[in-house]
């Protein structure tokens, strides 16, 4: 019979974390070698944290470790947020660290550093830390956690047990011995995801740039659409523009480098590549499987075709190409205003909205006057704005939309 995470089957977070304290100092002395410790940080411990219903599974990504091939001096616990990094390299996540001397467990809001290493100087790397540390500090609330750099993991750590703590951001200390309630734990750890997703609303969703971007066009934080050119179908593949690296992660791409990446389309996972140029330009490219590439050019012939890459986590795409997959109604109301937008205009606040929903209603005397209003508003320069919505969304099946339309109005006449 299966069990449900409230039932909490693999026990409390406050037992966890004293076992991680009081256990790992005795472990470190065996052999690595398939030692129980290590499954109880990289399996157990991630389904007790998931287990507490304060993290999302579909959404956070829990990885832990206590070295590869040898005790690490300073084993770890992360939470990732998928759409930001699922790797301890690079980007900004929670973190717990235990102490060299085993002595203290420390809650982390921490920051990757592998990658800024392979180009920067160690003191340098520490610099820019820092600053990111300080810019994140003085932008979202600390939720009680201490934000000194009074974090102090041991001496002798190596780099990266260094890196680690110069990297600390917010914190707190669980203490051998003194390890607080299990509500207190969970509390804390409910307080670090709020730290967190008010750090993806302020430093990644803030700085989304929606709009047209040579052939693609950046709907949302998670939605880019590709306009398919000859080169889509016959490259298995398109260049990215450099205002929306952001959207594939490519901007700590070296010259020369490859990283792999998947695709799912239809259900299946393909794999694919991000790769940065080595020629003067530096031209950033992405690019999927022979196998794919071979379903895609089966709908080349499709007029007006568009490709919909939905981003599920860093290095995870689900693609679908036009006519297969209807854009929310929200999603569809922003294109049709990034593409007014694009092209120098303004429009009332609310106008395309009603626009959207009297046509998807067949209300074509109130779709009629909202033209009019617009073109009102535009002196007469878009007179066909109902021919600009349809070219946008024409491989959006109005039938299928209608419906969306229906069940979300009230969504809608809020955005």
């Amino acid at each position: 019979m299966s069990m449900s995470r409230n039932d909490q089957p693999y026990g409390q977070l406050r037992e966890a974390i004293e076992r991680f304290v009081n256990e790992y100092a005795v472990a470190k002395t065996e052999i690595f070698a398939q030692h129980p410790f290590g499954s109880f940080v990289r399996s157990d411990i991630p389904k007790i944290l998931y287990s507490t219903n304060i993290v999302d599974p579909d959404k956070y990504l829990i990885t832990g470790s206590v070295g590869q091939g040898n005790w690490a001096t300073v084993p770890w616990v992360c939470i990732f947020d998928r759409l930001i990094t699922t790797t301890a390299q690079k980007g900004v996540y929670i973190v717990y660290l235990l102490s060299k001397d085993t002595n203290t467990l420390y809650l982390t809001f921490n920051q990757g550093c592998t990658e800024l290493r392979r180009t920067h100087k160690k003191q340098e790397v520490i610099r820019i830390m820092r600053e990111r540390a300080n810019e994140i500090i003085n932008s979202i609330d600390s939720h009680g956690f201490q934000t000194d750099e009074d974090i102090n993991l041991g001496d002798g750590l190596g780099e990266l047990g260094e890196l680690y703590q110069k990297g600390t951001i917010f914190y707190k200390a669980y203490h051998k011995g003194a390890i607080p309630s299990e509500e207190e734990v969970q509390d804390d750890l409910r307080k670090m995801m709020d730290v967190y997703t008010e750090y993806y609303r302020r430093f990644i969703q803030n700085e989304v740039k929606t709009g047209v971007f040579d052939s693609w066009e950046i709907i949302d934080d998670i939605t880019a659409i590709k306009a398919c050119d000859k080169s889509f179908f016959e490259h298995n593949g398109s260049g990215i523009p450099r205002g929306i690296y952001w959207f594939f992660d490519a901007n700590s791409l070296l010259p020369g480098e490859n990283r792999s990446i998947r695709f799912i389309y239809d259900g299946q996972e393909y794999s694919g590549r991000l790769t940065k140029e080595t020629a003067a330009q530096e031209r950033v490219r992405v690019f999927w499987s022979a196998e794919l590439g071979s379903l895609f050019r089966g709908k080349a012939d499709m007029q007006s075709i568009r490709a919909v890459f939905k981003k599920t986590n860093v290095d995870e795409y689900v693609i679908s190409l036009g006519g297969e997959e209807v854009l929310s109604t929200k999603e569809t109301v922003q294109q049709i205003k990034n593409y007014i937008a694009h092209k120098g205009f303004s429009y009332e606040e609310g106008l395309i909205e009603l626009f959207r929903i009297n046509v998807l209603e067949g209300k074509k005397e109130k779709a009629i006057k909202n033209v009019e209003e617009m073109d009102k508003k535009y002196n007469g320069e878009i007179r066909e704005i109902e021919e600009i919505a349809e070219e946008y969304i024409k491989w959006g099946e109005y039938d299928r939309l209608e419906g969306i339309v229906l069940k979300n109005r009230a969504n809608i006449e809020e955005s």
